[in-house]
């Protein structure tokens, strides 16, 4: 069982040392500086959409409004023209009108409604997206474990070093067990 585990712990560290190497570090530095230059992107054209979406609402109000009260003259106009011909067709005609106009300013409400509802959305990306960049850049100055094994080569030759102990423990434990393993039975 010993000779398994020993057997298992120098292939995981073999495994370790093929994987950490300069390169490695190097690789990950870039990582991080393309996550914050995508960041950096995605704030900005997060705020250009802002801008887009706020003045599309603007508009939208503004059309809601206009639309309300060119409803309201038209329902005045028909009310005229319904008291002058007395005829049930302008009736129906108005009532379409006025049902037509409560319908746009519905449509108009839920748009809007949209908006907002878009804008927090991007506001809730770019607090993720600025969060992550905050991280990217705390590794790359080195701070936290992460960001040490990255800046520090010394970390890196020591664990290189402790891997090469470890490696001659286990080969001595394997080629003599009963110097590490004292089994006695009754």
């Amino acid at each position: 069982m010993a000779d398994q585990i020993a057997h298992d712990i120098a292939a995981l560290t073999t495994r370790f040392e093929h994987a950490f190497t300069d390169s490695t570090a190097e690789n990950i530095r870039l990582a991080i500086e393309n996550i914050q230059a995508v960041s950096a992107q995605l704030t900005q054209l997060v705020s250009e959409q802002q801008a887009s979406f706020d003045s599309v609402g603007a508009g939208l109000t503004r059309t809601a409004n206009a639309a309300s009260q060119a409803a309201a003259t038209l329902d005045r106009t028909f009310a005229e023209v319904e008291g002058a011909i007395a005829g049930g067709r302008l009736t129906q005609i108005v009532e379409n009108v006025g049902s037509s106009s409560a319908r746009a300013d519905s449509l108009t409400t839920e748009l809007m409604a949209a908006a907002r509802d878009l804008r927090r959305m991007a506001l809730g990306a770019d607090t993720a997206l600025r969060r992550v960049g905050a991280i990217a850049g705390s590794m790359e100055r080195g701070e936290g474990s992460l960001g040490r094994l990255l800046r520090d080569s010394l970390l890196y030759y020591s664990l290189s070093e402790s891997t090469i102990q470890l490696q001659a423990l286990l080969k001595d434990i394997r080629e003599h067990p009963r110097k590490y393993i004292n089994l006695t039975v009754f």
